[in-house]
């Protein structure tokens, strides 16, 4: 007789993908009815809402008021303690990040920055210094022209390490964005070498919108590039009050074993409201991402892979912050069995009263890796510093 088991139907990869989609659609409806006129309500994020601000807008830093040229010094220290069931726990410096940035002109700005914490970045050097970011950018009315290497505006998770609401990014954050499958592994730190052309401007009010285009060696972090392709990146975000809509396009080749090998990703993100420390107006904010990549493999075929990131946060108080965040993360490769990664966290923050951006965090992870029952739930506790001092403010006359 067969068994219930068997007879249980499984659901097809159309129908799994028709069952995502369905779960995003129900993240859009909520975040659309929390916005849809009970913002009155006082304690959610209001029309004049301030957005989440993009990484490129710190790079081109000549908006700040003051003479030029000037200087500052700028870094993240970023120290804890991480624990993962099967494995030791251990003390660590997640981020060790010092800089410099300033303005040569009121138009013209530059902005450096280097790794010396032992992470994935650094992975390379064998935990010695990396630079990270070496950038210039030149601000016309309409265009803003940066050259160098440079974060990559493609996911919600593009904002600088020292605001973001957790302690460790989603799977399919660091599997999709973060990781470059090719050279150089998670070492890429979202970073790459090349020149873009970006802008922001007031539509009207309540209304402004991004866009951004880039040319880059598709490569990673400090690679030489291997063939005469570039890789493209297109990016457009849109603010109406309280909610931020950002998509992305990544296109390019790279050669691998005398092969040029095409990849592919695509993002889609919204937030309703603000993360951000400063931002306590906003007593809740949420967050739903999707995004995928299609890569050739050297054997042939084509590694696919996508997922998605819901969160909920809420302020209990204004120096505290609870945060929700679920997340999953499918991979098809062109061999061997493909996996599933469910992960549920929970994070809680307070923010040191009258110190900018200075935070104690706390995230526990409750994970299902289908592939690995081993990497399962982590804990992690973090104290985030940034620091920035200004240098010189124009040259003594």
């Amino acid at each position: 007789m067969e068994s219930r088991k068997e007879r249980t139907p499984r659901l097809n990869p159309g129908a799994k993908r028709f069952s995502r989609i369905s779960v995003l659609s129900v993240w859009f409806s909520v975040l659309l009815i929390l916005g849809g006129g009970i913002c009155e309500a006082g304690w959610l994020p209001q029309m004049d809402s301030p957005k989440i601000p993009t990484w490129l807008a710190v790079y081109a830093n000549t908006d700040q008021p003051g003479p030029h040229p000037s200087a500052d010094l700028i870094g993240l220290i970023q120290f804890g303690y991480f624990d993962q069931v099967n494995a030791p726990g251990q003390f660590r410096f997640f981020r060790f990040r010092p800089g410099i940035k300033g303005t040569f002109t009121d138009k013209l700005s530059y902005w450096a920055l280097f790794e010396f914490a032992n992470n994935p970045v650094t992975a390379q050097t064998t935990g010695g210094g990396r630079l990270l970011d070496l950038s210039m950018t030149y601000s016309f009315d309409l265009v803003r022209i940066q050259v160098g290497q440079t974060v990559l505006p493609f996911a919600a998770d593009e904002t600088s390490n020292s605001v973001v609401p957790w302690v460790d990014y989603s799977d399919v954050v660091k599997s999709v964005y973060l990781r470059n499958r090719v050279t150089d592994q998670y070492t890429n730190g979202a970073r790459e070498l090349g020149v873009m052309a970006w802008q922001e401007f007031a539509l009207n009010k309540d209304t402004k919108w991004l866009y951004f285009f880039g040319a880059f060696n598709g490569t990673g972090l400090s690679q030489n590039d291997t063939n005469n392709a570039k890789d493209f990146l297109g990016h457009t975000k849109f603010k109406y009050g309280p909610f931020n809509l950002g998509a992305s396009y990544w296109t390019g080749t790279s050669k691998v074993s005398g092969q040029d090998l095409k990849k592919d990703k695509y993002d889609v993100h919204l937030y309703y409201g603000s993360f951000l420390p400063a931002h306590v107006k906003d007593r809740v904010w949420a967050l739903i991402e999707y995004m995928s990549t299609k890569e050739e493999q050297p054997g042939g075929g084509d590694l696919r892979a996508d997922g998605w990131q819901a969160a909920l946060g809420f302020r209990p108080t204004k120096e505290t912050m609870l945060t929700y965040r679920y997340s999953e993360y499918n991979q098809k490769p062109v061999t061997g069995a493909k996996n599933e990664i469910k992960a549920h966290s929970l994070i809680a923050q307070y923010f040191v009263p009258k110190v900018p951006n200075l935070r104690l965090m706390a995230q526990y992870d409750i994970r299902e890796n289908k592939l690995n029952p081993k990497d399962e739930n982590a804990i992690w506790f973090q104290i985030s510093v940034p620091f920035s001092f200004r240098v010189f403010s124009g040259l003594p006359k």
